[in-house]
């Protein structure tokens, strides 16, 4: 079966598969924490509020692995 997303691009190279597998796991492990804390107390309410916490969580996510030394 063929993709409709094949393309000819080259295949990402060791490094680049290992950042994608490292951000991958970073924002399962995000989404996880965030819905665990969603029923405590100060967890937010609105839309909006999980809106904001959960786009926080992943850019830091995506931050932290494109400069994990800074």
């Amino acid at each position: 079966m063929i993709s409709k997303y094949t393309t000819n691009a080259r295949k990402p190279g060791k490094d680049a598969r290992h950042h994608i597998a490292v951000l991958r796991n970073l924002l399962l492990e995000e989404i996880d924490d965030f819905t665990a804390t969603l029923s405590g107390p100060g967890a937010p309410v609105t839309p909006g509020e999980i809106h904001r916490d959960l786009k926080r969580r992943i850019e830091n996510a995506i931050d932290y692995t494109l400069n994990p030394t800074e």
